[in-house]
């Protein structure tokens, strides 16, 4: 459940901004990283 959250989360940030959803990515993958 959660990978399909962070995968839907930076798809709409990239629209927005690709600088910002490096970062975001990059953190979000770190969280999932650690849970799993």
């Amino acid at each position: 459940m959660d990978l399909s959250e962070v995968q839907a989360l930076p798809l709409p940030k990239k629209c927005e901004g690709n600088k910002k959803s490096a970062p975001s990515a990059a953190a979000k993958r770190r969280a999932t990283s650690l849970r799993t």
